[in-house]
């Protein structure tokens, strides 16, 4: 009954995100008040996703980012371990990131520098790709499967957090 009821959990978790993302989607950035003008109280999804349905980077992200543990499922992974396993996860130019290039998009910018030999956290720290880069939030929107990995241990979770965010982030990109 217990694993039943953390698989519920672990499920409502992800379902909810999964709501809150094509909820937010539309009006991501807009203030209440554009909000309430638009389309006042809502009640429903604002735009219809039928029939093409987006992935969104902010679902895939962790479901990528986990698959990480298919390779060395350990809780003493290492930040470079976790590190090497996204190239083993993503190939360049396909997946959930932003492939805008070296030095505008975090996260394709820290692939390349895994790509050159580099690993976490040299490759995603602000030494090596400016504080602009380092410091976005990837790292925090792609953090919570790692809750639903660790399930009732928030310092294993925020440990692999820490250490897989510091593949592509430092400093309050990893925080």
């Amino acid at each position: 009954m217990e694993l039943y009821s953390t698989l519920k959990d672990i499920y409502s978790a992800w379902l909810g995100k999964n709501i809150g993302i094509r909820l937010g989607a539309p009006v991501e950035n807009w203030t209440h008040e554009q909000i309430k003008n638009t389309y006042g109280t809502i009640d429903r999804y604002v735009c219809d996703y039928e029939p093409c349905f987006a992935s969104d980077d902010d679902a895939n992200g962790p479901a990528y980012f986990v698959k990480a543990l298919d390779y060395n499922c350990s809780k003493d992974i290492s930040a470079e371990e976790l590190s090497l396993q996204i190239l083993n996860i993503l190939s360049e130019g396909h997946g959930f990131f932003w492939w805008g290039g070296k030095g505008i998009a975090t996260e394709h910018t820290a692939y390349l520098n895994l790509l050159d030999g580099m690993v976490a956290p040299e490759s995603g720290s602000e030494k090596v790709n400016g504080k602009d880069l380092s410091e976005q939030i990837g790292g925090q929107i792609f953090s919570d499967c790692w809750g639903y990995v660790a399930y009732n241990d928030p310092a294993l979770a925020a440990d692999l957090a820490g250490k897989m965010a510091s593949a592509m982030h430092d400093l309050d990109g990893i925080e």
